[in-house]
């Protein structure tokens, strides 16, 4: 097995990722612990092959039976998508300020000078480029980095906005129900 400390420095960056986030979460709501699946030490997998599994072939499954065309059309999806930042709860909010305090260090009172020393810095810190959203417009550079799937209660989200003593890091609650993008959501005024 290998330990959450020696995951946050695994050559791949997913699981740093998570490691990382994992024990941000852990911290931050230690009553609902959660883990990562156990992973062999690389050097003790061992490569096993043998003869490929025999199964029967499927049975075929018989087609269905026309409906009536008179049937009324079943009634579409009802789900509403929300756009607002919603409030952040606890868990969440300790998740995203821990989060926030490693972006803050990362840069060490030093400003990205564009977008790519920002992303390179962000991914340095195991910030995956996936997670990371630049915000649109011509306006001031802004990127927002998706925690909702790393965080407690998957509403944590952070903005990110370069100054010229390193970075400001602003954390906002993302809706979740409909999956709006995250660069769609409006925030409403920093406290």
């Amino acid at each position: 097995m290998i330990s959450g400390a020696a995951l946050e420095k695994h050559p791949d960056p997913v699981v740093r990722n998570q490691a990382i986030a994992l024990r941000i979460a852990n911290t931050c709501a230690p009553d609902r612990a959660m883990e990562l699946p156990p992973l062999p030490e690389v050097d003790k997998v061992a490569e096993t092959v043998g003869p490929p599994l025999r199964t029967p072939p499927p049975e075929p499954v018989p087609l269905p039976e026309d409906l009536p065309e008179d049937l009324p059309e079943p009634p579409g999806p009802v789900a509403t998508v929300s756009f607002d930042e919603v409030p952040l709860t606890a868990a969440d909010r300790c998740a995203a300020d821990a989060h926030a305090d490693r972006i803050r260090a990362g840069f060490a009172g030093a400003a990205p000078a564009d977008e790519a020393a920002l992303r390179k810095t962000l991914t340095g810190l195991d910030y995956l480029p996936e997670l990371v959203h630049r915000m649109p417009g011509d306006g001031a550079l802004r990127v927002r980095i998706d925690l909702r799937d790393l965080s407690p209660d998957d509403s944590a989200a952070l903005e990110v906005t370069p100054t010229a003593a390193g970075v400001r890091v602003e954390a906002f609650g993302a809706p979740i129900a409909g999956g709006p993008d995250l660069t769609e959501i409006r925030r409403t005024a920093t406290p």
